[in-house]
């Protein structure tokens, strides 16, 4: 039996315009944006609380709660 050809479905169009530095930096997006909340996560939460009001500060109470 011949493999499947899971070759063709990865098209050049998905693959050739995001390269792999651009990958590379969308990686690190996520670990870039915990870590500045890790540093600076008293003046965070008192912009998210004071901007978008009670319901994302207990979301984020319950998140700190999760760690």
């Amino acid at each position: 039996m011949r493999p499947p050809v899971a070759r063709k479905l990865r098209t050049p169009a998905l693959d050739s315009p995001i390269g792999p530095r651009v990958r590379y930096r969308l990686l690190w997006l996520p670990l870039l944006y915990t870590q500045a909340e890790y540093h600076c996560y008293r003046t965070y939460m008192h912009a998210v609380r004071s901007r978008l009001g009670s319901v994302v500060s207990r979301f984020l109470q319950r998140m700190s709660w999760l760690r």
